[in-house]
């Protein structure tokens, strides 16, 4: 049920623009791809284990990034603590892509995200 409500927040958040980027610690995996699978159903979703074999991983995140209708930060203690977590959420707010952010635990988000309202998937 949780799951559901999960999803109907973030679909209900953006309009038809091309994709949803899911960013998270490695650690959080298993959230990821739930997340994922779920939301595979109505949108198309990517995350870093998407990118091609070979390619350079940094520039293609980016660039999904830049063109995503919403980034969906998966928020814990150990995303807090990850430089590429990090970078990604920045990215995203650099480039006006909405931010939506999903509590695993009760790690505080960072200042420059309080504001934005959070899903509790605690």
């Amino acid at each position: 049920m949780r799951l559901l409500i999960v999803i109907l927040l973030v679909l209900l958040q953006a309009a038809a623009q091309a994709q949803t980027v899911i960013s998270y610690s490695r650690t959080d995996r298993a959230q990821a791809e739930r997340l994922r699978q779920a939301l595979q159903l109505c949108d198309e979703v990517f995350i870093d284990r998407d990118v091609q074999a070979g390619a350079e991983w940094r520039p293609e995140m980016a660039e999904r990034i830049r063109s995503a209708r919403r980034l969906v930060l998966l928020w814990s203690t150990r995303s807090a603590s990850s430089m590429e977590v990090g970078a990604e959420w920045r990215m995203a707010l650099a480039w006006g892509v909405p931010v939506v952010p999903v509590l695993l635990d009760d790690t505080p988000l960072p200042a420059a995200l309080s504001d934005r309202q959070a899903i509790d998937w605690r």
